[in-house]
C-alpha cells in the first residue's frame, strides 16, 4: 500500500487528463516494483495527464487504437515501442521506462529504483529522484524549470496550443548553441524529433572530444 503519494495527487490535481477510461497497470523489467506501484496510482485518475500548458506531458498507460490504431494519443506501452524511436538510439535509450516529457520531448523516465531525465539530444541522463512522489515534488516547486512552462506561456502568446502529439523543437539544437528562446523553437511532432535527435546523439558519441559543436549540424 502506498503511504507517501502528497504530490502526486497535488499534480494530478493541476492537470487535465489524457484519457477518462481507467489506467491498466504498467510493466517492464527494467523498473522496480515500487516505482511501477507509484507510476500506476499516478496513472490511476485521469489516464496521463498534460499539465502547466501542456508543457508537461504524462502518457496515459492505455489508449485505444494505441500508435497503430486510429487514435492520435500515444500510451506508454506505444512509446517505449522499441521501434518507435527507442531503437534509433542505438542502445543508448535502453533499459528506462519512459512515463512522461517536458515541452522539447526531454524525457522523464523511471529506471531501476530512481527517475531520471532523459536527453534528446545528447542520450545523457541525469538521477532526478528515488521515487515517482520526490519526482512530482520537484515539478510543482519549479515548473519552470522542470517542464519549460515558462516558454511555453511565451510561445502561446502568438501561437496556437499544441496539437496532441506535438512538442516544441528548437530550430538550432540546444548542444549546438541553439537558445532557449521562443524564436529558436518550433511546433513538430514528438515522434519524428526524437528519431532526428537520436541520430544526433548517436552522432554526437562517435565524435572525437575535441570536435567543435558545429559537427552536429553537418
Amino acid at each position: 500500500m502506498l503511504t507517501n503519494v502528497a504530490a502526486i495527487d497535488s499534480l494530478r490535481a493541476v492537470g487535465v487528463p489524457v484519457l477518462g477510461e481507467p489506467a491498466e497497470p504498467v510493466v517492464s523489467p527494467d523498473v522496480s516494483e515500487r516505482l511501477l506501484g507509484e507510476l500506476a496510482y499516478l496513472l490511476s485518475r485521469g489516464n496521463g495527464m498534460y499539465a502547466f500548458d501542456a508543457a508537461l506531458h504524462v502518457f496515459p498507460s492505455l489508449a485505444v487504437g494505441g500508435v497503430a490504431g486510429d487514435s492520435d494519443v500515444v500510451d506508454v506501452a506505444g512509446w517505449n515501442d522499441p521501434g518507435l524511436w527507442i531503437r534509433d538510439y542505438d542502445s543508448q535509450a535502453d533499459g528506462m521506462l519512459f512515463f512522461a516529457e517536458d515541452f522539447v520531448g526531454s524525457q522523464f523516465a523511471a529506471r531501476g529504483d530512481e527517475v531520471v531525465l532523459f536527453d534528446p539530444e545528447t542520450a545523457e541522463t541525469e538521477v532526478l529522484a528515488s521515487s515517482i512522489n520526490d519526482w512530482a515534488r520537484l515539478v510543482l516547486l519549479d515548473n519552470d524549470y522542470m517542464t519549460g512552462h515558462g516558454l511555453v506561456r511565451e510561445w502561446l502568446r502568438d501561437n496556437e496550443p499544441l496539437a496532441e502529439g506535438n512538442r516544441l523543437m528548437p530550430k538550432v539544437p540546444f548542444c549546438a548553441g541553439g537558445a532557449f528562446e521562443v524564436s529558436n523553437l518550433y511546433s513538430g511532432d514528438a515522434v519524428t524529433g526524437m528519431r532526428s535527435r537520436a541520430a544526433m546523439a548517436v552522432r554526437l558519441r562517435d565524435l572525437p572530444d575535441d570536435a567543435p559543436a558545429e559537427a552536429l549540424l553537418d
